[in-house]
């Protein structure tokens, strides 16, 4: 896969999710990516981007960069609230989206932006999505059970051993990238 990287204002209203899902899945196909990685990222963002509008009812920014083996996907909003993976009813319709993210990303997490909002991202790793134990995770580090059972915030949740948890970190979202 080429590297590649590219972003989006998105609208904040009913038609963002299905504009996310095409953008993603362009620029992926750009690169010639796996149709399993493809429709993955299509899945993940699309959740990202509903809470966006649900939660912020505004307009966010799409980031997306896929490089090394792995897809990034950046959702920014200027909402300052930090996301949480509840447990839903059982028969509520929402509530899911996290849940759905923590389970088949190979990293997710929360950063809050300078100037306030946030920036959810999520990184799939084909390899490290078979539990291959050199995989790459979260900042190069290798998280155990052990290092999952410290977890704090917002977004630490139930232990996984071989996978990342969510992280919140202090730093603006891509380094030496602009803020969008």
């Amino acid at each position: 896969m080429s590297p590649i990287e590219a972003r989006i204002l998105l609208p904040g209203d009913v038609t963002t999710p299905a504009a996310a899902r095409r953008f993603v899945r362009a620029a992926l196909e750009s690169v010639e990516a796996d149709p399993v990685v493809i429709e993955t990222t299509e899945l993940l963002t699309d959740e990202l981007v509903t809470n966006a509008i649900v939660h912020a009812d505004s307009k966010s920014h799409l980031f997306i960069r896929a490089a090394k083996g792995v897809v990034r996907v950046e959702i920014t909003d200027p909402d300052d609230r930090l996301p949480s993976m509840a447990a839903p009813d059982p028969d509520a319709l929402g509530g899911r989206g996290l849940i759905i993210v923590n389970g088949l990303a190979s990293a997710w997490g929360v950063e809050p932006t300078t100037g306030g909002g946030k920036t959810v991202w999520f990184e799939l790793s084909p390899l490290s999505h078979h539990g291959l134990e050199n995989a790459p995770t979260v900042a190069g580090r290798k998280r155990t059970a052990a290092a999952n059972q410290g977890g704090t915030g917002p977004c630490a949740r139930q232990p996984r051993p071989a996978r990342s948890s969510p992280t919140i970190s202090p730093h603006p979202p891509g380094g030496d990238r602009d803020a969008p």
